[in-house]
């Protein structure tokens, strides 16, 4: 589908270029800065792009953020490739309490019929903050999240 994602201004944007891979025919807003994570996956089985909108938590000596700070409702947009027009919107889980993924923003890996991704970027070697693991689910629409250990 010719599709590619790129940082601008701040935003993170998905980029549906021509045939030839030069020229832009159509663009997609997938994050704006402010208080979530995004992770976005196209998936072949479903033929479906999807874009997921999560808290986060930092914690350091300069920053911090916890889950209230720029709440959003965590949630799933699942768009149709050909032509990026919003199909589907639903609300997913939130981390649980005790463990929480960084800001980060990534694709993530399409494993049959599931989209993972390993929370790892944003790791502060003064502290010991969870390695999440998030696991969304094509077929129910589903997230779930797993600590994998520390980063």
């Amino acid at each position: 589908y010719h599709l590619y994602s790129t940082f601008h201004n701040s935003q993170y944007w998905l980029l549906k270029l021509n045939g030839q891979n030069d020229n832009i025919v159509d663009s997609l807003l997938l994050r704006t800065s402010g208080g979530q994570a995004t992770i976005y996956a196209y998936s072949p089985p479903r033929d479906r792009f999807y874009c997921m909108h999560t808290n986060y938590e930092i914690h350091g000596e300069l920053v911090e953020k916890s889950r209230d700070d720029y709440y959003i409702e965590p949630e799933v947009l699942i768009y149709d490739p050909n032509n990026l027009q919003l199909l589907q919107r639903y609300a997913i889980q939130d981390y649980p309490d005790g463990n929480y993924p960084g800001k980060e923003s990534g694709v993530a890996d399409v494993i049959t019929d599931y989209l993972v991704y390993y929370f790892f970027e944003d790791d502060n070697w003064k502290i010991y903050a969870p390695a999440m693991l998030f696991i969304f689910d094509t077929r129910t629409n589903e997230a779930s999240w797993l600590r994998v250990g520390w980063r």
